[in-house]
């Protein structure tokens, strides 16, 4: 089935092709157009039509998500995630001055978070029916939360007047792929685990109340594994 949104025109459509029912990668992607408010449609897909993308060479990595825009194909969640930013910034999505990209001095930097994390997503693969146990999933996380805890505490500027995110002022694409992952682990294994991580727990529970991102989370279906 399609979920289908309104657009204004087809060259500027937007379409999130996903596995069908599979939150996966695809997941940090539909959180960002929600933040956004980009208009989109979503194609789930079966198997048999993945295997179709794969054999027309529709896909070029053999891997969802993908997303089309217009007549342009873009591959990787990350790299999906970096063209959404860019593509929200320049039709003024951002509230006030923010600008999702990050600001163009800081974009290596929010790059790297939203790489590493998308490496962190790749490595629990919550998604996936052989998901790693309680245990090995812990011992994964506490190795990266510590890290993102890391991350955070460096770009506090100890000013409580301003939000504090992972990297400079903006909320950009790499808060969100963070947020996902340590949300799918809450969702797949439990939040006991970010009682040690204080400032990874505020950071999530931060961006879940913005209140697009809210919306989303309260109205999605439950998540089906592959």
């Amino acid at each position: 089935p399609t979920q289908t949104h309104p657009h204004p025109k087809m060259a500027d459509e937007l379409v999130l092709y996903m596995h069908d029912g599979v939150r996966g990668l695809a997941e940090k992607i539909r959180l960002l157009l929600a933040e956004t408010g980009l208009r989109y449609s979503e194609a789930r897909v079966d198997k048999a039509a993945f295997e179709k993308l794969c054999s027309d060479r529709t896909l070029n990595w053999d891997t969802l998500p993908m997303l089309k825009h217009g007549n342009k194909i873009i591959e990787d969640s990350a790299n999906i995630m970096e063209y959404l930013a860019d593509l929200a910034d320049g039709k003024g999505k951002g509230q006030g001055s923010n600008a999702y990209g990050g600001k163009p001095e800081d974009r290596a930097f929010v790059r790297a978070i939203s790489n590493a994390a998308t490496d962190l997503q790749k490595e629990l693969h919550p998604w996936t029916k052989e998901k790693l146990d309680k245990a090995a999933a812990e011992e994964i996380a506490s190795k990266w939360f510590e890290r993102i805890q890391r991350v955070i505490d460096k770009n506090d500027d100890g000013d409580v007047r301003t939000e504090e995110w992972t990297f400079g002022k903006c909320f950009t694409f790499a808060d969100i792929t963070v947020f996902e992952i340590v949300n799918a682990f809450i969702d797949t294994w439990g939040s006991a685990k970010l009682r040690t991580f204080p400032k990874v727990k505020e950071f999530h529970d931060k961006v879940a109340g913005r209140p697009r991102i809210a919306m989303h989370l309260a109205s999605r279906a439950p998540a089906a594994l592959m």
